[in-house]
């Protein structure tokens, strides 16, 4: 018996540093690139300059996918239009033909994920942040929480149990804020946009989007896909029309042949080389044109003629000073524009949460000064 539970505590660590997502996952990675928009043309604190494809995690034809960008591109190049390309209808236009049967076959993105950073696809217990001892103690944790809690938590062994018994249990325990071997997805995109906005860390993000075509009949036993057992315990995973990608199945399934997931990140991306040469460009053509000024007016009209040039300068000045500032002002604008969006279209953080305990730790986050995370997904 001791054997077999060194061979399981030991599963989670060793899984920490074996996993590797391009085992599971045939990834194409799509930037949103953009940067601070300060010429006025808009009102908007943002301007989308580009999608590009990083396409090294995959193996598929990607033909479609890449004409459907190049069109993109060309609409943005076009200075009448992009102005005014807002951050929400480009993931609309992105999902609507991700979601569509004439984007690469018949089979379509079904499954999305949103966070707010750009880490790779892995639950909690396999995270960097979480220490090697818990990992180590997880099988302890959870039996003690089971003799603890009865009535609420029943303990089945990784190594001999049905798997849906377990993973429903781990739904059990995740929703009660245990870090577990559970990664949330879920079938509605505009949920997973929620959680990709719901971080207020203070830091500068990048928040991500993935899609994921999932055939739930083959991945349900050729890869870590699974739909979790409802109930009144778990309301969460109804009303965020959740799933999960279960990775106790690595153990469980030591020798099941993998189908990969073909699955799309979209990962907001500021591009702040580009912003810093835009900034060096503009400050080098208004003291060209304060120049030129200078040597072709009368001196009484000179501070006249030189003063809306000398304000943008000043702010151009500025800015290349607080480049990291500015990053964090788009994003901060970013989130507070989507989720207006998201609200208009009738999609309310708070209702993903309708259970009374999730409902008021929600709350509580919500005025939190600290708070990195506001919910776990």
């Amino acid at each position: 018996m001791s054997d077999m539970k060194n061979n399981i505590d030991g599963f989670y660590n060793k899984i920490y540093e074996t996993y590797k997502p391009e085992d599971y996952f045939d990834e194409i990675e799509i930037n949103v690139n953009y940067y601070k928009n300060i010429t006025g043309e808009s009102d908007r604190k943002y301007k989308i300059l580009s999608l590009s494809l990083d396409k090294k995690k995959s193996t598929r034809d990607l033909s479609k996918i890449e004409s459907f960008i190049c069109g993109c591109n060309e609409r943005l190049l076009n200075k009448s239009y992009s102005k005014d390309w807002q951050l929400f209808y480009l993931y609309k236009e992105l999902l609507q033909f991700f979601a569509s049967s004439n984007n690469e076959d018949k089979n379509v993105y079904n499954y999305f994920r949103g966070q707010s950073h750009s880490y790779n696809l892995t639950p909690n217990i396999l995270r960097k942040d979480v220490e090697q001892t818990y990992r180590n103690e997880f099988e302890n944790i959870y039996l003690k929480i089971s003799h603890e809690f009865p009535e609420k938590i029943t303990y089945f062994n990784l190594q001999s149990c049905d798997i849906e018994d377990r993973e429903y249990q781990l739904s059990l325990l995740q929703h009660y804020g245990l870090k577990t071997s559970l990664l949330d997805i879920t079938s509605n995109p505009y949920i997973a946009m929620l959680f990709m906005l719901s971080s207020s860390s203070d830091e500068y993000q990048e928040p991500t989007l993935f899609l994921f075509k999932i055939n739930e009949t083959l991945h349900r036993d050729k890869h870590l896909f699974t739909e979790v057992r409802k109930s009144k315990l778990n309301e969460r995973i109804v009303a965020q029309k959740g799933a999960f990608l279960n990775f106790d199945k690595i153990f469980m399934n030591k020798h099941f042949d993998v189908e990969k997931v073909y699955s799309v990140k979209i990962r907001l991306n500021f591009l702040a080389k580009e912003y810093k040469e835009y900034l060096n460009s503009e400050i080098k053509r208004i003291r060209e044109i304060q120049s030129i000024q200078s040597e072709n007016n009368a001196e009484e009209n000179k501070k006249e003629l030189n003063n809306d040039q000398s304000d943008y300068l000043e702010i151009l000045e500025k800015e290349q000073e607080n480049i990291e500032e500015s990053k964090k002002q788009c994003l901060k604008a970013i989130k507070n524009e989507l989720s207006q969006k998201l609200r208009e279209y009738c999609y309310f953080e708070e209702d993903l949460f309708p259970d009374f305990e999730t409902r008021i730790r929600y709350l509580s986050s919500k005025y939190d000064s600290n708070t990195h995370k506001k919910v776990s997904f």
